[in-house]
């Protein structure tokens, strides 16, 4: 209910402004996003890594690094340390945000790669939607710590059909001993909410020639 439009400058120096302009026009349809494609933007923390947004609570030596040692596949993951004491526990870890109301009443699949190395917590994957009332959220199907192999998390959400911005987070709970790396994560639409992927038809078998017989009455 509040728009605010600024013109400043934060530092030293020097800036101009002129000939600002705020107009109203007709808001345009949200775009329909394709079913069964990953809508994530690096999906495996390949690139630079501005793709993603970063939660890391302010707690002593809480870092976050890409990782091209230890990864899934491809060249990089990314490697969440540090945080040894903290007032509460929250959550840290990496996330996207899809704001585009064509996702409303839709049905999301998240899937994403974790390996934890010591972790005294625990690491799962996580969606929220933002409905005009509240966020909403269903728990998380799994939960990983202490050391585990390179391991896939998968869930399934309905998204309210009032739903205006959903967030897909690959995280943890901090501060917490010990090591957690993300890689190779995946949303993808599955259909309508309440429905199920589409399973692939698989071909008739192939007939084996042979002599033509006549049943007998």
């Amino acid at each position: 209910n509040l728009i605010i439009v600024r013109c400043g400058l934060f530092g030293t120096g020097q800036v101009l402004f002129d000939e600002a302009s705020l107009t109203a026009e007709p808001a345009l349809p949200a775009a329909e996003l394709p079913v069964g494609v990953n809508l994530l933007k690096d999906p495996g923390f390949e690139g630079d890594g501005n793709d993603w947004d970063y939660s890391l609570p302010p707690y002593d030596e809480m870092r976050c690094d890409r990782e091209t040692t230890v990864v899934h596949s491809g060249r990089a993951a990314v490697r969440f340390t540090g945080g040894t004491g903290g007032m509460v526990k929250t959550r840290a870890g990496v996330a996207q945000l899809l704001g585009n109301r064509s996702l409303a009443g839709k049905r999301l699949r998240l899937t994403g790669w974790v390996r934890c190395d010591s972790l005294m917590s625990q690491a799962y994957i996580k969606l929220y939607c933002t409905t005009l009332l509240r966020d909403e959220d269903t728990g998380a199907p799994r939960l990983l710590g202490n050391t585990t192999p390179w391991t896939k998390l998968e869930m399934v959400m309905d998204v309210p059909n009032d739903a205006y911005q959903v967030w897909a987070w690959l995280l943890y709970n901090a501060p917490a001993e010990g090591r957690v790396y993300f890689d190779d994560a995946s949303l993808e639409i599955l259909g309508p909410a309440g429905s199920s992927p589409a399973r692939p038809v698989k071909p008739a078998p192939a007939r084996k020639p042979g002599r033509k017989t006549t049943a007998s009455r």
